[in-house]
C-alpha cells in the first residue's frame, strides 16, 4: 500500500509522473491507444464532498433510464401514476418552467409499461 505523508507521497507522484510520460511516447508511437494515468487522482484528499442522490432522485434516474421519458414528464409524475398491478404507468401531465400542463403530444398520454423490477417501488 502506498504512504500517505513525507517521502512515499514524493516517490508516488515521481512513479506518476514517470508513468504518464511512459504512456504518452507509447502514444505517440502507436503502441498504445490511451494514457490511463489520466485519470488517476493525485491528491488523497476530496477537494469536496460527493453528491449523494436520495431515494427518490435515484428512482427518477432509473425511470428515466428505463422508460425514456421526457424530462417535463418524469417531474410531473406522482405515485399515483404508478398502476403496481398492470404495470404501468400512467403519463398524464408534464411540467414546463413550473406550470403543470397537458403532455406535448397526445401519444404521450399512452400507459408505458414497466419492467417487473420496479414493482420493489410498491414498498418504499
Amino acid at each position: 500500500m502506498a504512504q500517505t505523508s513525507g517521502k512515499g507521497t514524493r516517490n508516488l507522484l515521481q512513479n506518476q509522473e514517470r508513468d504518464e510520460v511512459l504512456f504518452n511516447h507509447a502514444r505517440r508511437y502507436d503502441l498504445y491507444d490511451r494514457n490511463p494515468i489520466q485519470w488517476v487522482r493525485q491528491s488523497a484528499k476530496r477537494r469536496s464532498a460527493p453528491d449523494v442522490l436520495t431515494s427518490n432522485e435515484r428512482i427518477m434516474v432509473l425511470l428515466d433510464v428505463a422508460t425514456g421519458l421526457r424530462q417535463s414528464e418524469l417531474f410531473a409524475l406522482k405515485w399515483k401514476d404508478v398502476d403496481f398491478k398492470n404495470k404501468q404507468l400512467w403519463v398524464t401531465r408534464s411540467i414546463v418552467q413550473q406550470v403543470i400542463g397537458k403532455c406535448k403530444t397526445e401519444a404521450s398520454q399512452k400507459p408505458v409499461p414497466l419492467h417487473e423490477l420496479y414493482a420493489a417501488l410498491e414498498r418504499l
